[in-house]
């Protein structure tokens, strides 16, 4: 009783220091998102105190395994971390320092561990989206270096170089470098097809619809994103995609004028 009322009066002003500020207060946050965020800081034991006893659910079990650091899989390390980053509520620089010392390369050689490299494919993304273009460009590098290890001939190999060149073609629109920009994802797109892959054929049309912009093409722009949307549509869960295609829709409609009807339905 004596530890956890000391852990209660310290916690506000760790929390501090973990929560981002669209957190609005400490009282707002659950016992599972401080237990996040104690694992996430390293705090294990303080962790194990704000999780709920005798739990059904999965998410929660997830949590003990990791906060107990016993039989955690990629899966699972993927589950949490990919909850935590949608909440938006803890800073992601911990996030990512959490990954590097804790997600490591894996041994297996038979098979592209799917969680790993997704784990990994988002950390890259966040990192970026930061504007550290070096440090995302060397997390991507290195990432590419576990994929080369597997036969090229291998479905998963090549979708997984097809995310890897996500990252080639987003400096690419940076840059303005069009041409090639174009190229590399409409390759993507073909691929993305050919394999089936709707998150990565939506990814890869969004950033063709980049380059439309700045070659100021909208009548082009409004039909490739409206491919995006009709495929984010067929998805079971909305992707990380969502938010953009819809922005881009609504600029486009907007700029276009005529489209009012299709701006209601959106």
């Amino acid at each position: 009783m004596k530890k956890r009322i000391i852990l209660i009066l310290i916690s506000a002003s760790i929390f501090q220091n973990i929560f981002s500020q669209q957190t609005p207060t400490y009282k707002n946050i659950d016992s599972v998102q401080k237990a996040e965020a104690f694992i996430i800081n390293t705090q294990q034991d303080s962790a194990l105190i704000y999780l709920p006893k005798n739990t059904d659910k999965q998410y929660v079990k997830i949590l003990y395994e990791i906060a107990k650091n016993k039989n955690v899989s990629y899966k699972d390390y993927n589950t949490f971390l990919s909850t935590i980053s949608k909440k938006k509520i803890i800073y992601y620089d911990l996030i990512s320092d959490f990954i590097d010392n804790n997600v490591k390369i894996p041994t297996n050689r038979k098979t592209i561990n799917k969680s790993f490299f997704n784990i990994k494919y988002e950390q890259i993304t966040h990192i970026r989206n930061k504007g550290d273009i070096e440090l995302s460009t060397e997390k991507n590098e290195a990432l590419e270096a576990y994929v080369n290890l597997f036969d090229s001939d291998l479905k998963q190999t090549k979708i997984s170089r097809a995310y890897l060149k996500v990252h080639s073609t987003v400096l690419a629109v940076i840059e303005k470098d069009i041409k090639r920009g174009k190229n590399m994802a409409n390759d993507n797109i073909i691929l993305a097809q050919t394999c089936g892959d709707k998150t990565l054929e939506i990814t890869s049309l969004l950033l063709f619809s980049d380059f439309l912009t700045h070659e100021r093409k909208l009548d082009e722009f409004i039909e490739i994103t409206e491919k995006a949307y009709e495929l984010e549509k067929q998805l079971p869960n909305k992707s990380f995609n969502y938010g953009r295609i819809m922005t881009r829709l609504l600029e486009g409609y907007t700029f276009k004028g005529g489209y009012d009807k299709k701006v209601l339905e959106l």
